[in-house]
């Protein structure tokens, strides 16, 4: 058993770039975390009052919602890098890219 203890999103580029918004499939999820980034911090932390508790090798999904992008971000295409930090294991994702 891991407990998820805070999520560090790294905000790695931010740029303005013509292009359609992408469509995105949902998965079923445990529920949905909402955060709104402040991209005057390259590094943002979400920490949990109660940390989400993962079983050993069962999956389990969860949304993480980045609130208001579209208003907060100062380009219209970000790309973003998550790190998990568990209790003695971090795992960084690859990077995505957000576009508005």
């Amino acid at each position: 058993m891991q407990l998820l203890n805070r999520i560090e999103i790294h905000i790695e580029k931010v740029w303005s770039r013509l292009k359609g918004i992408p469509q995105n499939q949902f998965l079923n999820s445990v529920g949905t975390i909402e955060y709104t980034l402040d991209f005057e911090k390259q590094i943002n932390t979400i920490y949990f009052d109660n940390p989400m508790i993962f079983p050993s090798n069962e999956p389990m999904r969860f949304h993480l919602q980045i609130i208001d992008f579209v208003n907060k971000c100062p380009g219209n295409m970000a790309t973003l890098k998550f790190w998990f930090y568990f209790d003695e294991i971090i795992v960084p994702t690859e990077s995505y890219t957000l576009s508005i």
